[in-house]
């Protein structure tokens, strides 16, 4: 998932945006479009919301899609399927808005019978303090967390662009996912969350948490 310049592509129109990205298989379980990963996936269906008008279109035979000439500074939504026998990788859905000419997002799913599985979700600007990212509400960049077990830290990462993470595991059991408040920042969700992990699934995913950037008082 990644904002860029859109200056090397043709087809935009001049104060219009993009949004454009890839449905690919996840051979590592990393949550991110590796150069090695050529494996994509046709027909998955991609449903954006912006202002609250719907569009739809589905990946084509080289797993992408894009939509094109939409209004710039304006908060979107936008939603892949999940088709039978896989799980996803990264998170289904992803909020922003169309401050840049163009996007990418990618959507990454792996098949049931990979050896490994993953818990994924979004650190996100909690505006309304409801404990749900809605649109409007963008995820926040650079967020420390964590994957623990009773032993130990198993790995730890930061989010990406549009606030997501992804974790990878290979042997079921219990885990802990934990998030580190960005300086000025407050939760608005547990900042440790406890979860059942086993290999071919994404557990409970989306894992997320909602952040403010505030103070709270409580007495």
């Amino acid at each position: 998932v990644e904002d860029i310049d859109p200056s090397h592509y043709f087809g935009i129109v001049p104060g219009k945006a993009m949004i454009r990205g890839t449905a690919f298989i996840d051979e590592n379980g990393n949550g991110q479009l590796d150069s090695s990963e050529s494996i994509r996936l046709e027909n998955i269906a991609i449903t954006l919301n912006i202002s609250g008008s719907l569009q739809t279109t589905s990946t084509d035979s080289g797993g992408n899609y894009f939509f094109a000439n939409l209004a710039t500074d304006v908060p979107f939504g936008i939603n892949a399927s999940l088709p039978a026998g896989y799980f996803r990788t990264t998170p289904g859905t992803v909020y922003h808005d169309t401050s840049v000419p163009m996007h990418i997002i990618n959507f990454g799913y792996a098949p049931e019978e990979s050896p490994f599985g993953v818990v994924f979700g979004t650190v996100y600007e909690d505006a309304n303090h409801n404990q749900a990212q809605d649109i409007g509400e963008e995820g926040l960049v650079g967020v420390s967390m964590q994957l623990d077990t009773s032993s130990g830290t198993v790995d730890s990462n930061t989010t990406k662009v549009h606030g997501q993470y992804t974790f990878r595991i290979d042997t079921d059991g219990t885990y802990y996912v934990i998030k580190t408040d960005l300086p000025e920042y407050v939760s608005t969700t547990p900042n440790n969350v406890t979860v059942y992990l086993e290999t071919g699934t994404s557990g409970p995913s989306p894992v997320d948490f909602g952040d403010f950037h505030g103070a709270r008082i409580t007495g």
